[in-house]
């Protein structure tokens, strides 16, 4: 915002104004980018299962592979 006293000419407005602009076409490619990255992490989750589903699934894994690990190193 200008203060009140300054003056300034069209062009120096203008010149404000285009960079207010890619300031805003910048957030809003960044934030377009997020929501597209958000939407393919939602199409690569299997259907009809959460995000904690799929983190139990994710941690039985490692369980199960530290069992599987720890049982043959007792033979």
């Amino acid at each position: 915002m200008l203060p009140a006293s300054e003056e300034t000419d069209g062009d120096a407005l203008m010149a404000m104004q285009r960079a207010d602009q890619e300031v805003m076409k910048d957030e809003v490619l960044k934030l377009e980018l997020r929501e597209a990255k958000a939407r393919r992490r939602a199409k690569e989750r299997q259907p009809e299962r959460s995000t904690e589903q799929t983190a139990v699934r994710h941690k039985h894994s490692f369980f199960a592979a530290a069992y599987v690990d720890a049982v043959d190193h007792t033979d």
